[in-house]
C-alpha cells in the first residue's frame, strides 16, 4: 500500500467565496440573500393571503442554503404555493415539520396542473426538507390521479388490523381516535390535535363532535366508524386532550404524531379524511359539503369532483321542475 502523506494545500490561483447560507452572517452573499427574501411578493397572491402564509415562507427560505438567485426564487415560489395548498385544499397548519414532509410535499405537488412545475417545485421543496434534517427522499414524481387519495379497501383493512394490535393505552387512543376523527367525521389534523374529550358527545348509538377554530362545525361520526371512537374513549386520560394526552406543547403534539406516522403505526390523517370525503360526497349537498367539510368554498372541492353522484333523470327532473317548493 502506497504510503500517503498529507500536506498544507496551497493557496489557490483564483480568489475563493465561501459558500452563503442564510443563517450566517458574516459570509459573502448573506446581505444580498436577505435583501432578495425579505423584498419577495407574489404577484397573483392577494395581500390578505400573503400575510397569513408570509413567515412561513421566509422563515423556512431563510434556513436553506444559498446556491443562486434562479434557485432562491425557485424556493420561495414553491413554498408560497405549497402553503396556499396547505390552507385552502388540505387544511394544515403552516408547521415547517409537517408541510416538509416528504408525504406532504408529493401530496400538494399531485394537486399541479403542470407536471413540469411540479415536478421543480417537488425537487426544491425535498431538498429545503433535507437541509432541516429529514431524511433524503427520491426526487421524482408518482403517478397519482389527485392531491389526497382516499384508502383503499384493502388499505384500510390494514390498516384497522394493525391498530388492533396495539398494548399501550397511548398508541390505542392516539390511532383510533384519528380513524374516529378524521375518517369518521372528517376532521383535519389540525381540528384533531385541537379536539378535546368534552368535544365528542354520545348520541344513541353514536357520536356528535363539535369542532372549534377556522372552521367551527357540528359533525357526526359515520356508524361503521363508530366502533373506533369507542376504542379510543376506553384509555382513561388525566387531561381533557382527544390524542396527544399530557402532551400540552402544540409542537411536541405535532412531532410525536409525525414521528409516529412515519413509522407506519399510525394512520394517516390527510388520507382519512379523503376517505371520509369520498364517502359523504354521494349524500350531501355541495353546500352542505362545503360546511362540513370545513371549507370555505366550493372551489376546495375539485380533488373530489371524480366522487361526486347525481340521482337520475327520473328523480333528478321533478326535483328541479319544483325547486321553488323544496325546503333546505
Amino acid at each position: 500500500m502506497t504510503e500517503q502523506h498529507s500536506s498544507p494545500p496551497s493557496a489557490p490561483s483564483v480568489p475563493l467565496l465561501a459558500v452563503a447560507h442564510y443563517g450566517q452572517k458574516t459570509v459573502h452573499h448573506a446581505a444580498e440573500v436577505e435583501e432578495l427574501i425579505m423584498a419577495y411578493r407574489p404577484t397573483q397572491t392577494p395581500s390578505t393571503e400573503w400575510a397569513a402564509i408570509r413567515p412561513f415562507v421566509l422563515d423556512v427560505a431563510r434556513t436553506v442554503p444559498f446556491i443562486n438567485r434562479t434557485q432562491t426564487m425557485l424556493l420561495l415560489r414553491a413554498l408560497t404555493r405549497l402553503a396556499k395548498w396547505a390552507k385552502s385544499t388540505a387544511l394544515l397548519p403552516l408547521e415547517a415539520d409537517i408541510l416538509l414532509d416528504a408525504d406532504t410535499i408529493a401530496e400538494a405537488c399531485h394537486s399541479y396542473d403542470s407536471r413540469n412545475i411540479a415536478r421543480d417545485h417537488q425537487w426544491v421543496l425535498l431538498r429545503a426538507a433535507e437541509e432541516r434534517g429529514q431524511d433524503f427522499s427520491p426526487r421524482s414524481l408518482k403517478d397519482r390521479n389527485r392531491s389526497a387519495l382516499p384508502l383503499t379497501e384493502m388499505e384500510l383493512a390494514a390498516t384497522a388490523t394493525r391498530i388492533a394490535t396495539f398494548t399501550q393505552d397511548r398508541d390505542i387512543r392516539m390511532a383510533n381516535m384519528a380513524m374516529g376523527l378524521s375518517g369518521g367525521a372528517g376532521l383535519t389534523f389540525t381540528e384533531l390535535l385541537a379536539a378535546k374529550t368534552s368535544d365528542i358527545v354520545p348520541d344513541g348509538d353514536g357520536y356528535i363532535v363539535t369542532v372549534h377554530g377556522e372552521a367551527p362545525r357540528t359533525v357526526a361520526v359515520l356508524r361503521s366508524w363508530t366502533i373506533y371512537v369507542d376504542r379510543a374513549l376506553q384509555v382513561t386520560t388525566a387531561d381533557d386532550w382527544a390524542i396527544c394526552t399530557g402532551v400540552n406543547h402544540k409542537t411536541s403534539r405535532l412531532k410525536h404524531y409525525l414521528n409516529r406516522r412515519r413509522n407506519r403505526l399510525y394512520p394517516d390523517c390527510l388520507r382519512l379524511r379523503s376517505t371520509w370525503m369520498q364517502q359523504v360526497c354521494g349524500v350531501l349537498t355541495v353546500g352542505e359539503l362545503v360546511y362540513a367539510g370545513g371549507y370555505r368554498s366550493a372551489g376546495s372541492l375539485g380533488a373530489f369532483d371524480s366522487y361526486l353522484l347525481r340521482r337520475t333523470d327520473d328523480v333528478l327532473l321533478p326535483i328541479l321542475r319544483n325547486a321553488p317548493e323544496v325546503t333546505r
